[in-house]
């Protein structure tokens, strides 16, 4: 694969042998950049500090022990959200995580998330949203 259509895909994607090809070319090349990132995040946010050996500080810490209450958690968990994605994706910057309150799901950790991506191909603010569902996976919209 020449090395200057690799700026799209994720360090996973690239390790994947099942993975396709993926070509950059015209107006999609910002939504499969944005896409990969995505993926990755939620692969970054469902790993937990301590699982891989290579990368013991990759993800996030397990909160499920934790004794706070739900403001608390959210904003403890949004930081821990920007450190790791700062740390461990490299396509974007200036990270600003934040816990939305559901009067609704007043349980549910939802995250509004703002990040620069910023690749060789595409440069803009993009902004994701993420909930933590019942299963305690990371999904990202």
């Amino acid at each position: 694969m020449d090395e200057s259509a690799k700026f799209g895909k994720s360090f996973f994607e690239r390790l994947d042998q099942h993975e396709s090809e993926v070509v950059m070319d015209g107006d999609s090349d910002s939504e499969l950049i944005v896409n990969s990132v995505k993926r990755n995040i939620a692969q970054l946010l469902n790993s937990r500090k301590g699982e891989s050996l290579s990368a013991p500080q990759i993800g996030l810490m397990d909160f499920n022990d934790a004794n706070l209450g739900s403001r608390e958690l959210g904003e403890k968990i949004s930081k821990s959200i920007n450190n790791c994605l700062e740390q461990y994706e490299p396509r974007v910057s200036n990270v600003r995580a934040s816990w939305r309150y559901n009067q609704d799901d007043p349980l549910g950790l939802r995250f509004n998330v703002l990040v620069k991506l910023d690749t060789s191909g595409f440069s803009d603010t993009v902004e994701l949203d993420l909930l933590l569902d019942n299963n305690k996976h990371y999904r990202v919209f």
